[in-house]
C-alpha cells in the first residue's frame, strides 16, 4: 500500500535532512495496527537502485516523501566541523539539542529544498504521494498533486481516510500525471526550449551551422544509447566485489574513454 526509501543523514545538514527519516519512523508508528501493507525503510542496506527502483515505485499505491535537498547550506564547512566537535564531546545529544546550540545559525539561510525526480516518477506511475508540506519548486500543489501530511501528523487519520478512497486516489494521481508528465511542461525538451528562447531574447544568435547541429544531435543520441547499455554494469562495478573486478573495471574505463573521444 505505502512504500518509501531514505537514508539517515548527519545532523549538520539541518532539520530538512532529518525529515527524510522522520517521516518514515513516525508513519510506521502511526500505521501500526492499521490494515496496511507497507515497505518503508531507512537503512542503507535496504536502498534500491536501477530498474529495481522503478519496479518498487510502480508496485506501490502510495509513496511517502519530503522536499529534496537540505535546510543547511554549509558554505565554509563550519556547520559540519562545529557539529562534529560538539558530538565528539557530547555524543548523547539529540538533533534538537544540536540545533539549539549550533544549527539555528544556519537553518534556511540559503534555500536548498526542491522538488525531486521521485515526485515525477510517482506521478508517471500514478502513485499517490503522501508528502510533508513544502514549496516543491512550485511544481506540486498540496491536495491537488499530493495528499499533504502535516509534520506533526495531526491530520494522519484524515489523510489515511482519503488514501483509502479509490476515487480520491484516482483524482490525485490523474491530476499529477496530467500536470507533471502529460503536459510536457517539466521535460528536458521544454527546459532546453525555454533556455534557447531566453538566450535569443538576450541577443545571442545561432553560431552553428545546420550540419553541425545535426552532427551534435546524432552524437548525443548515440551517447544516450550507449549510456543505457552500460548503466547496469556501471552499478555492478561500483557496488559489488567479485574475482577479477579490477580487470573488468579497467576494460570498462577504456570503453568509456573511447566513447567520450568519439563524442
Amino acid at each position: 500500500d505505502v512504500g518509501y526509501r531514505a537514508r539517515r543523514l548527519p545532523y549538520w545538514m539541518g532539520r530538512g535532512s532529518q525529515e527524510k527519516h522522520e517521516i518514515a519512523d513516525r508513519f510506521l508508528a502511526h500505521a501500526d495496527g492499521l490494515d496496511l501493507r507497507v515497505d518503508i525503510d531507512t537503512r542503507e542496506e535496504r536502498r534500491i537502485y536501477g530498474d529495481a527502483w522503478y519496479d518498487f515505485v510502480a508496485d506501490c499505491r502510495g509513496m511517502l516523501g519530503v522536499e529534496a535537498g537540505t535546510s543547511v547550506f554549509d558554505l565554509d564547512d563550519s556547520a559540519r566541523t562545529r557539529v562534529d566537535a560538539l558530538l565528539a564531546e557530547k555524543p548523547e545529544l539529540d538533533f534538537d539539542a544540536v540545533e539549539t546550540r549550533i544549527l539555528h545559525e544556519y537553518e534556511d539561510r540559503i534555500p536548498y529544498r526542491t522538488v525531486s525526480p521521485r515526485h515525477f516518477e510517482a506521478a508517471a506511475f500514478r502513485v499517490v504521494q503522501i508528502l510533508f508540506p513544502g514549496h516543491y519548486s512550485g511544481v506540486l500543489e498540496r491536495d491537488v498533486h499530493y495528499l499533504v501530511l502535516e509534520k506533526d501528523f495531526s491530520n494522519f487519520d484524515d489523510v489515511m481516510a482519503r488514501f483509502a478512497d479509490p476515487e480520491e486516489r484516482r483524482r490525485i494521481t490523474d491530476r499529477a500525471y496530467v500536470d507533471l508528465i502529460e503536459s510536457g511542461r517539466w521535460s528536458y525538451a521544454e527546459f532546453v526550449r525555454a533556455f534557447d528562447d531566453h538566450l535569443s531574447e538576450l541577443g545571442v544568435g545561432t553560431s552553428l551551422s545546420e550540419r553541425e547541429r545535426h552532427a551534435i544531435a546524432r552524437r548525443l543520441r548515440r551517447g544516450a544509447r550507449l549510456g543505457r547499455v552500460i548503466a547496469h554494469p556501471r552499478w555492478f562495478l561500483r557496488n559489488l566485489s567479485f574475482p577479477g573486478r579490477e580487470l573488468v573495471a579497467r576494460g570498462y574505463r577504456s570503453l568509456r574513454r573511447a566513447s567520450d573521444a568519439r563524442a
